[in-house]
């Protein structure tokens, strides 16, 4: 296995782990309040070097750098890291996994903060009815910079076809 697939699975695995914890017991049923959160998109496109579909929330250089690699490292030249001051902001990286042909995007169009917790959207975009698609292998990456969050991140995923007709 190569060192990029490891540094995918791991965080993937930690970030389903903290998503799943309950909620504490005895706590008082208070309003849910949303408040916006400003989402700057770093980078999107079709064909990436992520084949494996997960969300991964970035808050140090060190992770940023290998996740960048991991991201752009296709391409030749390959862009330079974007700058990130993680002492005020993180990254988050929805990536959609290969597949089979075009037409598929990833999003991230909103986030917001939720009684101490960030819930990013997601939305999952394939391709509908009579859509003439592009014969390639894509996988469609988003990676967006967030105000840093050092609490829970929950990925709110919606799916949405888009139809050609």
């Amino acid at each position: 296995m190569q060192p990029s697939a490891r540094l995918w699975r791991l965080p993937f695995a930690l970030l389903g782990i903290a998503a799943c914890q309950p909620a504490a017991r005895g706590a008082a049923q208070q309003p849910m309040t949303d408040t916006d959160v400003t989402l700057e998109r770093v980078y999107a496109a079709p064909h990436s070097g992520v084949s494996a579909a997960g969300r991964l929330v970035i808050r140090d250089a060190t992770a940023w750098q290998a996740t960048w690699r991991d991201v752009v490292g296709h391409l030749t030249p390959a862009p330079a890291l974007p700058a990130v001051d993680f002492s005020r902001a993180m990254i988050v990286v929805a990536a959609m996994g290969e597949r089979g042909t075009g037409g598929y995007e990833i999003r991230v169009t909103r986030a917001y903060r939720r009684d101490g917790d960030l819930v990013v959207v997601v939305v999952e975009v394939s391709p509908g009815a009579g859509c003439m698609l592009i014969q390639s292998i894509t996988a469609p990456v988003e990676v967006v910079r967030l105000p840093r969050h050092d609490g829970p991140v929950t990925f709110l995923e919606e799916q949405e076809r888009r139809d050609c007709l």
